[in-house]
């Protein structure tokens, strides 16, 4: 599976686009997709799904699995499209910010973490049978071209940087001038991944609930605290305006401390440090930013904003394995329905491509 994949030479987060003609009606179109880390997938401008974060999590030197995506619909005769973002993940773990060290007490960890190669990652077959009844097969080449993503940094803890100054307008569409991106690059033989590679087989992780942040108070004299009402993991939206250059700081927590503050400190010996940047890209303009290869753990958020800098439309998406639900509980004692739906949502928030650690 993938004979070949495609790289912009580096461990950080970036663009991926191709256009195409189709001279015959097609029939049926299948695109097969890996981004390592993380990445997102687009025919025309459309998004490919309604996954985040494919592909689950795997140890890459074992496992990578890809996704299969039905673009039939998406596709139109003449030109098209092809796009993809691709992130960290942990593929090669960004350390910005929080990284987990196992604590003086604890004995050394057993298993350290390693990268996965020293890029990131990119490979797609496009699978298109036409009414005709023949067939093409296109892959991601070094006919792509790449280009630094407005992620400038992305750490799987939770932490993440968008600069609005690197936002490529209108590259998933066709007709983008796009001859300052650069060719792709063919992965080097020795990085290329040897693990299994098979189709993506649990539930893919979607947004299952919307969250609106609302303002509590302001502590410091200059973070104002949000609450969304709901723990979670979730990914940030909202919309910013001031300056190009300026940043909105945000700092996600589970709870806040005695003083009103979020409280970043997890299990009493290690501060999880986790901030959400934004840099906005044009003056006085009302920008939309959302995390793109990162999740995090939330309730509350501490935000801090340069100059003038606003934000409006503060949200968190809860995300989740889009698992079954096979019943439900309730009873006459409030008590135990709360209860019941703690549990739920904690394991909700637990099942993200893989059960993970609580």
């Amino acid at each position: 599976m993938f004979e070949q994949w495609i790289t912009n030479g580096t461990a950080k987060p970036f663009y991926a686009r191709k256009e195409l003609t189709l001279d015959k009606a097609v029939k049926r179109a299948e695109a097969k997709v890996c981004g390592l880390g993380q990445f997102q997938f687009y025919i025309n401008g459309k998004k490919a799904g309604d996954h985040e974060l494919d592909p689950a999590w795997t140890d890459y030197r074992k496992l990578i699995y890809y996704v299969t995506f039905d673009v039939t619909d998406i596709l139109r005769p003449g030109k098209n499209v092809i796009g993809a973002e691709v992130g960290n993940g942990w593929f090669i773990k960004c350390d910005e910010h929080y990284t987990f060290t196992f604590p003086g007490f604890m004995p050394p960890n057993p298993n350290p973490y390693r990268p996965g190669a020293s890029c990131l990652i990119l490979a797609m077959e496009l699978d298109l049978e036409y009414e005709d009844g023949t067939r093409d097969l296109i892959a991601a080449d070094d006919s792509f071209k790449v280009k630094e993503h407005p992620v400038i940094m992305s750490n799987v803890y939770g932490s993440e940087t968008i600069d609005g100054g690197l936002r490529q307008a209108g590259w998933r569409e066709t007709g983008f001038d796009d001859s300052a991106w650069q060719q792709a690059e063919y992965v080097p033989e020795e990085e290329i991944p040897r693990a299994d590679i098979l189709e993506q087989t649990m539930p893919p992780v979607k947004v299952i609930k919307s969250y609106e942040g609302k303002l509590l108070h302001r502590v410091r004299h200059h973070r104002d605290i949000f609450d969304f009402g709901q723990n979670m993991s979730g990914i940030l939206e909202l919309e910013a305006r001031g300056k190009a250059g300026d940043e909105i700081r945000i700092y996600p927590a589970e709870k806040l401390d005695e003083n009103g503050d979020v409280d970043q400190v997890a299990k009493n010996w290690i501060t999880v440090d986790s901030c959400i940047t934004f840099i906005i890209g044009q003056d006085d303009v009302w920008e939309k930013f959302r995390m793109t290869f990162t999740y995090f753990a939330v309730r509350f958020v501490g935000v801090e904003k340069d100059g003038g800098a606003e934000i409006r439309n503060l949200r968190a998406h809860a995300i989740t394995s889009a698992h079954k639900t096979d019943g439900t509980f309730s009873c006459d004692d409030e008590r135990y329905n709360r209860i019941y739906d703690m549990i739920e949502k904690t394991v909700e928030a637990n099942m993200v491509g893989v059960h993970t650690d609580c």
